[in-house]
């Protein structure tokens, strides 16, 4: 089985994260014309204030509110798609950077996959100026939680399934003890899963 090194193919010093001070959004485009074989097409940026959703069109990066990110609040943003993705996080007042990427033909790496429930049982149609892309969702039963998704989504959807967030989980055995652990975890895809849609055993490639 291989390491959780086998998988990273860039580290910090690597990705060039000072750009990140002066404008996230155009060093995160820059990333994604970078290593464009990974087809990053997905954002899932945490603030102290906000979560923000974004989306890629021809290496462009939407968001779900207008702007840029905000470098002094910004905490952590996840660029994901199937074949990678790229972690970036505030450390000690520093940038860290992560750069995944799956090798569909490796057989030597196992990993299983969670499907996380999102905010959203219908759509909210009292939501303005909706970026074209995003989905305006809101959770009834949790006091009205909001947030704009980078997927189409409708209630038709919502009747039979939950919006998802579908992330890996690498394994790798430990060498003293050979007990099996998570040593790694990416974000794969957000989108509509039905339970018929969701594997519930690990996804060994032997």
């Amino acid at each position: 089985m291989k390491t959780v090194d086998t998988l990273v193919v860039a580290r910090t010093d690597q990705l060039s994260v000072g750009g990140l001070a002066s404008g996230p959004l155009a060093w995160l485009e820059e990333i994604i014309a970078k290593f464009s074989e990974l087809k990053l097409c997905w954002l899932l940026a945490h603030a102290e204030d906000e979560v923000v959703w974004g989306r890629v069109e021809n290496g462009k990066l939407l968001l779900s509110r207008p702007g840029d990110l905000r470098p002094a609040t910004l905490l952590e943003c996840r660029l994901f798609s199937q074949a990678g993705e790229l972690l970036v996080w505030r450390a000690d007042g520093a940038w860290e950077a992560r750069l995944v990427k799956e090798d569909s033909n490796d057989k030597a790496v196992k990993w299983i996959d969670e499907y996380q429930i999102l905010w959203g049982s219908r759509v909210d149609s009292t939501a303005t100026h909706v970026p074209e892309g995003f989905t305006p969702l809101i959770e009834v039963e949790q006091n009205g939680m909001r947030h704009r998704v980078p997927c189409a989504v409708s209630d038709a959807d919502l009747a039979n399934a939950r919006l998802r967030l579908q992330v890996r989980h690498y394994l790798d055995n430990d060498r003293d003890n050979g007990e099996t652990s998570i040593v790694l975890s990416r974000l794969v895809k957000v989108g509509i899963f039905s339970d018929k849609d969701l594997v519930e055993v690990p996804q060994w490639q032997n």
